[in-house]
């Protein structure tokens, strides 16, 4: 009787077992993409006609690593996961003269597009771009930004609390803690800051 107690109770814990397990892969998975960047883009030749099969070469300037594509039949390449940093991309194709970018910034959750054209090959085999359009984020309505070390050293910050650097962020909204009745002053308070309005 005893072995059958023990029996009936080893689904349950197998269950709440799997649960947990489950949970937290998903978490990790939400987790691991919140101070992502990723970068899309297309890539035309000088009239606006797509260029497939483009081999697309990003390369991080401060942490030495590269990620490397190539473009759809439609001239798209999607670049998705990538840490803040400075980048500089790399376009090549068959019948193009191989391109390349200035170093260009991603923040933590930006999600940027940078459209290319390429240039006919002729007798140079290798053009940098001087002046290369901004990279804009047109693929989501979401606000971010990146406070630097320096910010949070140099700005005048109650308490020096990193947390009073939030309210800087476009879209940051304080809000009071749950069950307040206080009218958002700034003033003696403690109200933790919201970039999710």
């Amino acid at each position: 009787m005893a072995n059958a107690c023990k029996c009936l109770h080893f689904p349950r814990i197998y269950s709440t077992l799997v649960a947990a397990l489950v949970a937290l892969g998903l978490a990790s998975a939400v987790y691991a993409q919140i101070g992502n960047a990723g970068l899309t883009g297309t890539v035309t030749d000088a009239s606006g006609a797509v260029v497939p099969n483009a081999a697309i070469t990003l390369r991080s300037v401060n942490q030495s690593f590269t990620r490397s594509t190539k473009t759809g039949p439609d001239g798209q390449y999607v670049i998705p996961t990538l840490p803040p940093d400075r980048y500089q991309l790399t376009i090549a194709a068959r019948g193009f003269m191989e391109q390349k970018t200035q170093a260009f910034e991603l923040s933590s959750g930006q999600a940027g597009s940078l459209n290319i054209s390429l240039e006919v090959a002729g007798q140079s085999s290798e053009v940098t771009i001087q002046e290369s359009a901004p990279v804009l984020q047109t693929t989501s309505a979401s606000l971010g930004a990146v406070i630097t070390s320096k910010q949070v050293n140099d700005l005048p910050l109650l308490g020096r609390s990193f947390l009073n650097a939030v309210s800087l962020i476009p879209g940051a909204v304080p809000v009071a803690p749950a069950g307040s009745t206080t009218n958002h002053s700034p003033v003696n308070q403690s109200v933790m800051p919201s970039i999710f309005g």
